[in-house]
């Protein structure tokens, strides 16, 4: 999910410690704790919170964030309001990682895991998730309407697009700043200007090469699969 992450463990350690590193004022740390119940689930009895609050000091974290199966109780999670650790399920945990594979977030999004404390609050992040989603299939949808209609009526604004109705209820300025990406020297996937308009520049795989040469590009050469 973009941090780096250590596993240490051991007497006075957190499990995990987290670091998102987005440049110095703004990089933060979170320690993990993981806990096993035989139980089945969670509950306040388990935890030691002043241990928690111990390891967040100790590693210099600006988090602290508990993860175990299916928490439970009120009394679990008012303490933890009150230790300012964040609960987060397994389960939780799990969906989190299978949604990063699906759509990818920033650092800064995922702050918002842990910045809440108590139970884990997945409303907002989800919905940035969604909304990622959702710019990538309308970046889809207009270069299909380029593909299918540019030949016969040539250049496409914003405004024709959006006259169009086509792109799933998206804002003029939604389209225009999806178009202004697509024609980005390093999307390149149409090409024009917001007076003239816009075409497709290339095919769609010459794109997904160039992207991937991007990527291989920022990651060192290393090849993600």
């Amino acid at each position: 999910m973009g941090f780096r992450a250590e596993l240490l463990g051991g007497s006075g350690r957190t499990d995990v410690l987290l670091t998102a590193r987005l440049g110095r004022s703004d990089t933060y740390k979170v320690t993990v704790d993981a806990k096993t119940v035989g139980a089945g689930h969670l509950t306040d009895g388990q935890v030691d919170w002043a241990t928690l609050v111990e390891h967040c000091t100790n590693e210099g974290a600006d988090h602290s964030l508990l993860v175990g199966p299916d928490p439970r109780g009120d009394r679990l999670f008012n303490r933890a309001v009150g230790h300012k650790v964040t609960v987060l399920s397994a389960q939780q945990l799990a969906e989190q990682c299978r949604c990063h594979a699906r759509t990818p977030l920033g650092l800064d999004d995922y702050r918002l895991l842990f910045t809440t404390p108590g139970k884990a609050d997945l409303k907002e992040l989800n919905k940035r998730a969604e909304r990622s989603d959702w710019l990538r299939e309308l970046a889809a949808d207009i270069c299909r309407t380029l593909a299918a209609r540019g030949h016969v009526f040539g250049y496409h604004t914003a405004h024709v697009l959006w006259m169009l109705r086509s792109q799933a209820a998206a804002t003029q300025d939604e389209l225009q700043s999806v178009l202004d990406t697509l024609a980005s020297p390093l999307v390149g996937a149409v090409h024009g200007d917001p007076e003239r308009g816009y075409v497709l520049a290339t095919d769609p795989k010459v794109v997904q090469h160039r992207l991937t040469l991007l990527g291989d590009e920022l990651t060192g050469g290393e090849t993600t699969r």
